[in-house]
């Protein structure tokens, strides 16, 4: 069952709830204002607390609404070019790593992630790219003391 569907019938069962301590604090006696019933206060708060369930009922409502819209939108907007090259990519990384190294394997493969997959800037392909490959290798290479292939360049 999806968030929504369950945050519906949550806030349902909260209304219900609600409504039966509204109606036990006005059999117990609410009282007036300036001299308030033992129910006095639990009948207004079974009232806000109602209030506040149907409010979140309706936000989950068009949430999940808003949500069933883009799946199906999205069901028809497949990138099959991308998804192609994701996998050619995905492949051809473990080959790529034996021949250049770790370091300007992970560069190359984010590089074409970020400007191929989904175009992003140059300065943030190239930023993103170096720090990816960079901090990468500073945790896999220095701190867990792992060893990578050195590639063609000894790194």
């Amino acid at each position: 069952m999806d968030p929504e569907r369950e945050e519906q019938f949550t806030s349902l069962f909260l209304t219900v709830f609600s409504a039966g301590i509204c109606f036990s604090s006005y059999h117990i006696g609410i009282g007036t204002l300036h001299v308030p019933g033992s129910g006095f206060f639990p009948f207004w708060g079974g009232i806000a607390l109602g209030l506040l369930s149907l409010a979140n009922f309706l936000v989950a409502t068009t949430k999940r609404r808003r949500a069933i819209r883009q799946v199906a939108s999205s069901r028809n907007g497949v990138s099959w070019k991308n998804l192609l090259l994701t996998f050619a990519f995905l492949f051809a990384y473990p080959v790529v790593l034996n021949l250049f190294g770790f370091p300007l394997s992970t560069f190359v493969f984010f590089f074409l992630f970020l400007r191929v997959i989904e175009p992003q800037k140059w300065s943030i392909v190239l930023g993103l790219s170096a720090a990816a490959a960079l901090l990468t290798y500073a945790v896999f290479q220095y701190s867990l003391k792992v060893q990578f292939p050195a590639g063609i360049f000894g790194f």
